[in-house]
Formats: structure tokens, sequence, C-alpha cells
């Protein structure tokens, strides 16, 4: 029952200015649910707060008011990125991210190089040190490859070979081992170096003895030289003329004539040869008696 002269207010109290948000009634007194009127016959207009609009992969923070990267994502310029993206733009596809240490590092296998960039190790080492050198990924450091060493300055990788000769000159070489130098056939220890030995020696000598190993004092023997040695032993004048002729012929060859060259020692070929054909002969004779056999049986059969 409506009195004469109540007044209906919807529920809500009003601010120091008479105005409030309607909850309630809010159609029967033609204000719009949530909206801010003001009584009394005044009104109010009143601007919502809005969320700014944040790049992708992104979120807005009312109480920084400020647009934050999801987790993995990082801000380049005016888009957030992930990290890996990010260190990838900066440092290149040999890097990743670190989430331990918050930053970015190089793959396992690569090294930063002169230029900032994350680089295959292996190619780091190869350009400081040439072709022969490799990446040791367990102390991060450079090393020769097998057979090679640094040189005496410690700027390229040599062989074992190109090491002696830095040292000993060219005449020298490395042993098999790869631990010594010693001195090529044709050279010898002469002060601290292998130099070329002037003497005479026989070119087509063989088995000569390998060159002495060159040690931290020259040795006191550079080696047996090839005059003291000779391939193939001639008979000397005192030799006996039967020790230079062929087995199974006597005496010397002005002696030896046609008729009385005996015949050669029988070998071990012979010896078999002449056995396959006693057996062959028995075999055919076997088979002949069995023949003979044969056609001398009755056809009525053996009584």
């Amino acid at each position: 029952m409506i009195l004469p002269g109540t007044v209906l207010a919807h529920p809500g109290n009003t601010a120091s200015d008479g105005c409030h948000y309607c909850w309630t009634n809010c159609d029967s007194w033609g204000e719009v649910y949530g909206e801010r009127h003001c009584h009394g016959g005044g009104s109010y207009d009143y601007d919502y707060p809005t969320t700014p609009t944040c790049p992708s992969m992104s979120s807005y923070n009312s109480l920084t008011d400020k647009c934050e990267c999801y987790s993995g994502y990082i801000a380049s310029g005016d888009q957030c990125i992930s990290v890996n993206q990010y260190c990838w733009n900066n440092y290149g596809y040999g890097s990743t991210y670190s989430y331990l240490s918050d930053s970015c590092e190089c793959s396992y296998g690569y090294v930063m190089d002169s230029s900032g960039q994350c680089t295959l190790g292996s190619s780091v080492c190869s350009d400081k040190y040439g072709f022969h050198s490799r990446y040791n990924s367990a102390d991060n450091t450079c090393e020769c490859s097998y057979g090679y060493r640094f040189n005496s300055s410690g700027t390229k990788c040599i062989s074992d070979d190109e090491a002696c000769q830095e040292v000993y000159g060219y005449g020298s070489k490395a042993t098999i081992s790869g631990d010594k130098c010693e001195c090529k056939y044709g050279y010898i220890w002469e002060g601290n170096r292998c130099v070329l030995d002037t003497s005479d020696y026989e070119e087509s000598a063989v088995n000569i003895p390998p060159p002495v190993a060159l040690q931290d004092t020259p040795p006191s023997v550079a080696g047996v030289k090839a005059e003291n040695y000779s391939p193939t032993q001639e008979p000397s004048p005192t030799d006996s003329p039967d020790s230079t002729l062929s087995p199974g012929i006597q005496g010397t060859a002005t002696e030896t004539s046609s008729s009385q060259t005996p015949l050669p020692e029988a070998t071990a070929g012979d010896v078999v040869g002449g056995l396959a054909f006693g057996v062959g002969v028995l075999g055919l004779g076997y088979l002949g008696l069995r023949w003979l056999a044969k056609v001398t049986v009755p056809k009525d059969g053996i009584v």
C-alpha cells in the first residue's frame, strides 16, 4: 500500500555528491544496472576504467599498470618473443636460454667467437690453430688432433715430423711412437741438427739400420754407414769354387759337361706325381680284371 506523500527510492547509499550505483529495481527507475546516477535531478557521467590492449603473449598487470610477458617470453621492442628466440636473435642458433642463470648461454659444443656469436667449437679452433685442431668440450679448450702438436710458438697445430724439423732441421722426422725425433735416411747427426750425409753410400742398399734417435745431447754414434753394409755378399778369392755353384753340381764350371751332369735331385712334387701314377696304373689293372671276369661268366650264371 502506497501512502500519500511517500517517496519510493531504490536501495543503495549515496555518496557525498548524492550519487550512487544502481543495483536493484533499476528498470523501475529508468536506470541501468551497475550504472552510477544521481538523485535530486542531477546526473553523473562516469568513465569506467578500461584495460589497455597488450601485445601477443602478454597480459595487463593492474598493480604495475603495465603489460607483462608470459613466463618463457621476454620483451623485445614492442612485442614478446620466446627466450630462445631472443638468444638466437642476439647470439646465433648455437645459443640457448638458461632458466637457472636467467641468461643466454652457448649450447653444448659451441663457444663464443670473437664476433660475439655462438659458433661450433671445432670451427673456432680450426680458425685459430689450423685444420688439424679440435675442440675438447670437456675442458672447453682447443687441442691438436692425434699425430699433431702445437708449434713452438703455440699458434698452430703441426705434424710430429714438422715439430721435429722445426727444432732439428729438414733432415729429421718423428719416430713411429711420435715421442722422439730421429734423422732421416741419408742424414746424420751433427752438432744439434740432422744434416745431409755427404759421404758415399750405395743407393741400392736395403735393410739399412734405422738412424739413431735424437737426444738432448749429441749421440756418440750417428748411425751405421751404408758402405759398411753390402746387400749381396760376393765370394772372395779365397772362397772355394764349389761354394759358388748350384746345389747338386760338383766341381767348377769349366769341369762340368753335359755328359757328366747328374740328374737333379727329386723334389716333393716329383715323389707325389710318381705315387699318383702308380695308383692310377693299379686302378686300371683292377678295372681290367673286373671286365675280363664279367665277360667269362656263363649266361646261366655262376654255378
